[in-house]
């Protein structure tokens, strides 16, 4: 499945809250970041690769529709706003939906569901360059670089991330299933609900834990012959003598 990276500019916290709530419970989204207002989002446009922007009318300093105008063609947005008279000028700046607030799930759906046959049907498909070996994550009110090579293990707790790397600790309010699809499959693997693992970084399998470092990561039970299979298959060493 087609992963879409998608950014919320709101300025309004119940109405980001509510966006992100649905984003994590689409299949095939995940959440590139929340913006307040349009200056700090063009950071994070020029650093991801962002293909839905959920995109406030009333927002400060630069409004909505004048940041559309800016970037008419370049990313798929659904407009989101309390009022109903900026539809037509929404859609004449090629805005791919126009959701009223307060956002039902079955509407929120209904303009995803819309912009992924969009994207998909374009006559002009984006031509998606390698891979980036690396991501950011907002940390204490600044964006964190991770590198890939560099990850440990992430460990997701109730309403936040631990991203464990060679050189330090970056905790995020994020879900596992965000920062999962960063992750190349073949490098990373879910060892239980709450532990990704990279592969390459394990030093040993102890009974029921995978052992990284100084970190002791128990194996879900359900997860077990699954998890063993993938980091052994072609990876052990059998003595012919």
């Amino acid at each position: 499945m087609l992963i879409l990276n998608c950014l919320i500019i709101e300025d309004e916290k119940p109405a980001s809250d509510l966006l992100k709530g649905y984003v994590n419970d689409v299949p095939g989204l995940t959440l590139a970041g929340v913006c307040e207002d349009v200056l700090s989002a063009t950071g994070l446009l020029n650093e991801q690769r962002i293909d839905i922007i959920f995109l406030d009318i009333n927002l400060p300093k630069i409004n909505g529709i004048d940041f559309l105008k800016t970037i008419q063609g370049k990313y798929s947005v659904i407009l989101t706003t309390a009022y109903h008279n900026y539809a037509v000028q929404g859609f004449e700046l090629d805005a791919s939906d126009y959701l009223l607030k307060p956002v039902s799930f079955e509407r929120f759906l209904k303009a995803v569901n819309k912009t992924r046959e969009r994207l998909k049907n374009s006559q002009a498909p984006v031509v998606m360059g390698p891979e980036p070996d690396y991501f950011f994550v907002k940390a204490d009110n600044k964006y964190e670089k991770i590198n890939i090579l560099e990850v440990l293990y992430v460990e997701g707790l109730q309403n936040y991330i631990t991203i464990q790397t060679l050189s330090k600790k970056v905790i995020t309010y994020s879900t596992l299933k965000s920062i999962e699809a960063y992750l190349p499959e073949k490098e990373f693997l879910r060892v239980q609900k709450s532990f990704i693992v990279s592969i390459s970084k394990i030093d040993r399998i102890d009974g029921d834990n995978v052992i990284i470092g100084k970190a002791v990561i128990p194996i879900s039970r359900a997860l077990k012959d699954e998890v063993l299979k993938t980091i052994l298959n072609n990876r052990l060493y059998k003595y012919k003598g």
